[in-house]
């Protein structure tokens, strides 16, 4: 099932659906030249809230790679479920402040294929986060992480 992005809504919209049709009928009118979706920045995909299969697919994208934080808002686990998962199997090694799961540095374990592995990414987020919301000792700790292992 392909999908592709409404172009007034800047939802996911399936091919062939409906909408689809409609707004293909209503290009096909004014214009043959104007495409069905404009593609969309790396911004406003990660502000989306789309399901995990859709915001993977960011990761193999140039623009996020290049950035050494890009495409941790994919892989981070979420607060909730998604953390007491990845403390219950991997331990506080995934997390800089595993009192209360803040700071995760590992991804979550869907992507990461169930597996305890630090990411490069994480630390640069998690080293963010602490020096924006000022935990200098976190800091420190993601700084010389950072420096041992990426």
């Amino acid at each position: 099932m392909k999908r592709v992005i409404n172009p007034q809504t800047g939802r996911s919209i399936k091919v062939g659906g409906s909408t689809w049709k409609k707004l293909r009928s209503m290009t096909e009118t004014k214009s043959r030249n104007i495409p069905l979706h404009r593609p969309l920045t790396v911004k406003q995909l990660l502000a989306t809230k789309q399901p995990d299969y859709i915001r993977s697919r960011l990761l193999n994208m140039k623009d996020i790679s290049n950035s050494p934080t890009g495409g941790w808002v994919a892989m981070a686990p979420k607060h909730g479920a998604e953390r007491h998962q990845l403390i219950k199997k991997c331990g506080s090694t995934c997390f800089l402040r595993p009192e209360n799961e803040g700071f995760p540095i590992c991804p979550k374990l869907t992507m990461s294929n169930g597996q305890c592995q630090l990411s490069c990414k994480g630390l640069h987020a998690a080293y963010n986060r602490a020096q924006q919301w000022k935990y200098p000792s976190i800091a420190s700790e993601a700084k010389n992480l950072l420096r041992t292992r990426c």
